[in-house]
């Protein structure tokens, strides 16, 4: 399975892939029930996703900070694109690369790093 990041999400398309929790809530539909409120993060952004249905089986499955693999799809609220969660299960950490939840800086490490070196060079003890 091909990871599908953040940045890559469309409206109204339905996918499987994998996410860091980095917030889970349980909250009150307005006509009694619960669902799950979650922001769910890769090292390219966060995504709010709501999982409305079958609360019971999913409660207790997973926390934040766990890597889970969701099926989803992409919808639109108030002009905002979030996911409706329609599966989610808790991966083990071996299951996923650590370097597709972490930040990126979009600047290439090695001129980030002659940068930093030309700094460190350039100074003198006081």
């Amino acid at each position: 399975m091909e990871k599908i990041f953040v940045s890559d999400l469309v409206l109204n398309q339905e996918f499987i892939s994998s996410f860091l929790v980095s917030r889970k809530e349980i909250k009150s539909k307005k006509n009694g029930g619960d669902y799950l409120h979650l922001k769910l993060t890769d090292r390219t952004g966060t995504m709010t996703g709501f999982l409305w249905d079958n609360i019971e089986e999913y409660r207790e499955s997973f926390r934040e900070n766990d890597y889970v693999k969701v099926k989803a799809q992409g919808r639109e609220f108030n002009g905002n694109l979030q996911l409706t969660v329609f599966k989610i299960k808790r991966q083990d950490d071996a299951e996923v690369n650590p370097a597709d939840y972490l930040p990126v800086s979009p600047n290439d490490p090695e001129t980030q790093f002659a940068v930093l070196k030309g700094h460190i060079d350039s100074m003198q003890n006081a």
